[in-house]
């Protein structure tokens, strides 16, 4: 549906003399990446406003994006596939975490993720993409950055941590590089298969 309304956009500056029909591809393509933008976010944000969940929100998502971009992780073939996953994967976030406040256990799940995620950046990030293969300086660089991000990012959710009134902070945080984690690890995995068949 978006690549459809998108054409048409295109198409309409082609006959408007905005674009040339040569750049009919491209536009499409770029006007399918901003409409996908902008339904995941409006997504995001009216599903946050729903469930009371603007704050929650704020701290996985600026987490998790930090982590995303010095770690790399998993790209969806398609725009759609991208939205539905990463809907899915937010929905389950606010599921969680709404079920271990309630039962007020969250605290007990912070540091095992921690530790479980510091050992796995550690040991695999970054993870590089096929169509952007990194050079050896930005492996060096980006592998450094991940793990400064792990060691400043421990001190802040230990200093949440220790708190009772800011333990469920330190919880969404670490749900972000968990989730970063698991992108990471998914993508290692595809990247694995793929050396394997070749």
């Amino acid at each position: 549906m978006l690549h459809n309304i998108s054409e048409t956009i295109a198409s309409f500056f082609v006959q408007k003399q905005f674009i040339t029909k040569e750049q009919l591809t491209v536009y499409t393509y770029c006007f399918e990446f901003l409409l996908s933008i902008l339904l995941f976010w409006t997504s995001i944000f009216l599903l946050a406003w729903v469930t009371g969940s603007i704050i929650p929100t704020l701290f996985y998502y600026v987490t998790f994006y930090i982590f995303r971009t010095a770690i790399g992780g998993y790209h969806a073939k398609t725009h759609l596939r991208c939205y539905i996953l990463s809907m899915l994967t937010f929905s389950l976030f606010l599921i969680i975490s709404h079920v271990l406040q309630f039962f007020a256990v969250h605290m007990f799940f912070t540091l095992p993720l921690l530790i479980l995620s510091g050992i796995l950046i550690w040991r695999y990030a970054p993870i590089e993409h096929s169509n952007r293969p990194f050079t050896s300086q930005e492996y060096l660089k980006f592998r450094k950055r991940s793990r400064i991000l792990l060691v400043a990012f421990s001190v802040v959710i230990l200093g949440l941590h220790y708190s009772t009134q800011t333990q469920i902070y330190g919880f969404y945080v670490v749900y972000g590089i968990t989730q970063a984690v698991i992108s990471l690890l998914a993508a290692y995995k595809l990247t694995t298969r793929k050396e394997l068949k070749s």
